[in-house]
């Protein structure tokens, strides 16, 4: 069974054909996935105005770029009838997948995807590996030319993350989560900002980057024990 980022390095693959803007819609529906099952669990299906959002665009764009990734055979949409989805609202149901034609391309086996797939456990191809700028936390460009101001992607992150969580974290929490996202990226990220802003409202467990509490000293704690004997 293939894995998210099996899928995530697929399709930024320069052999999977698609444009940029189909794999910035596959990303987005990726980070809905569940780490286990590779699959996009019920309460984590979105609805179109949920990826208008995260996409930021219009209904026309998104439909567009669905339909591509689905001709393609990246994306199934299984969707309701219109009484179930007026009466019930209902909502399309998607399933991810790495095509046939992908796999033949890059003389994969369909069963060879998974904890053996020669991508799998850090064993990338070079030329998806994090090495490329926008990993390992490096300072990617805007398609203007100049460097990203860190500590606006700080401020952003910061935002995002008590928008989406009520509590506010520093900007050492902040830079860690900086770190990670961008290291997701197999390709470099173009507008850095836009993709952290995407990252964080698509994530469906935010508190995962909130700071885990430090627990007190052993002294401390056995002072308190004392105290209540």
């Amino acid at each position: 069974m293939p894995t998210r980022f099996d899928f995530e390095r697929a399709f930024v693959d320069p052999a999977s054909g698609l444009k940029h803007n189909v794999r910035h819609l596959l990303h987005v529906l990726a980070m809905r996935l569940d780490r286990d099952t590779f699959t996009i669990l019920p309460r984590f299906q979105p609805s179109f105005t949920d990826l208008q959002r995260d996409m930021a665009c219009d209904r026309r764009t998104v439909s567009r770029r669905l339909d591509a990734a689905e001709r393609a055979g990246w994306v199934i949409r299984d969707r309701p009838t219109k009484h179930d989805a007026r009466a019930k609202h209902a909502r399309t149901k998607y399933t991810l997948r790495i095509p046939e034609s992908y796999l033949e391309a890059r003389g994969i086996k369909p069963e060879s995807l998974g904890a053996e797939n020669p991508w799998a456990r850090g064993k990338m191809r070079p030329e998806l590996g994090a090495e490329k700028p926008g990993a390992r936390g490096t300072v990617p460009l805007q398609s203007s030319g100049h460097e990203v101001s860190v500590d606006g992607d700080l401020d952003l992150i910061i935002g995002e993350i008590q928008k989406r969580t009520g509590r506010a974290v520093g900007k050492v929490t902040a830079a860690r989560v900086r770190e990670e996202i961008l290291a997701r990226s197999a390709e470099p990220v173009g507008n850095t900002q836009g993709y952290l802003r995407t990252s964080i409202r698509s994530e469906p467990d935010p508190g995962r980057w909130l700071p885990t509490p430090i627990p007190p000293p052993y002294r401390e704690v056995a002072a308190r024990s004392k105290e209540h004997a």
